[in-house]
């Protein structure tokens, strides 16, 4: 006795779970690309609350926490797109706007992340209604 699944109903699935993994590695990069991009800056208004390093490891820590954010969005929202395509294809959209953000850095690895968010998130949207 075999299973039967559709074959589109597990792409949006393996398209989200394949951006969200791929944004873990891409933040991280991307954060230290923002990183090495800013290591010589010296701040004017904040120099006698913070130093030049603290200012700089805090940008490299808030570019990475975003990039988690969305790869976390993107696996709860991934995993429950193969029950509810259309609801969770959304969330899949929002994951990739928020990695996109995180893809300004210029990072190969983010920018196919995102663009494997959004295909997930577009054909958990276009999914027929008698899925759910």
């Amino acid at each position: 006795m075999a299973f039967q699944i559709d074959v589109i109903k597990l792409l949006p699935v393996i398209f989200g779970l394949l951006g969200a993994i791929l944004m873990i590695p891409g933040s991280i990069i991307s954060g230290d690309i923002a990183y090495t991009q800013i290591e010589h800056y010296v701040p004017v208004f904040t120099a006698e609350f913070y130093s030049a390093e603290a200012q700089n490891v805090g940008v490299r820590n808030f570019w990475v926490t975003v990039g988690f954010m969305a790869a976390g969005i993107g696996i709860i929202s991934a995993v429950l797109a193969f029950w509810f395509p259309h609801g969770f294809g959304k969330a899949m959209i929002l994951a990739g706007v928020i990695g996109a953000f995180v893809c300004i850095a210029f990072n190969l690895l983010c920018l196919s992340a995102v663009l494997f968010l959004l295909a997930g998130g577009i054909l958990g949207m276009i999914a027929s209604p008698e899925m759910e």
